[in-house]
């Protein structure tokens, strides 16, 4: 069954993300995306200045910046491996199989 959105959210490639590393994006909503492929699979980290970004935006930019629109997974680490260098930053990583 197709997802159905709560919230249309619209994402646009804006070039080139932090020190050129992977690929900068913003939604209509101010969330933004760094869009990677590190290890070999995808990686999307996904802010909102103000929230945690939405399951809609977490879709969308999964659907709009990947050829596959594939299963993603979140990561919960230990609190030891814990980084927070953005206090409403998500992770999102290509699933492996």
């Amino acid at each position: 069954m197709p997802r159905k959105a709560i919230e249309t959210v619209a994402w646009r490639h804006v070039g080139r993300g932090p020190l050129g590393y992977g690929d900068l994006w913003k939604s209509s909503t101010r969330a933004k995306a760094l869009v990677s492929i590190d290890d070999g699979r995808w990686h999307i980290s996904v802010s909102h200045p103000d929230r945690y970004p939405t399951w809609d935006e977490l879709a969308g930019i999964r659907d709009a910046a990947t050829p596959s629109g594939g299963a993603f997974d979140m990561h919960f680490p230990t609190p030891a491996e814990y980084v927070n260098l953005h206090q409403t930053c998500l992770h999102l990583w290509e699933a492996t199989a």
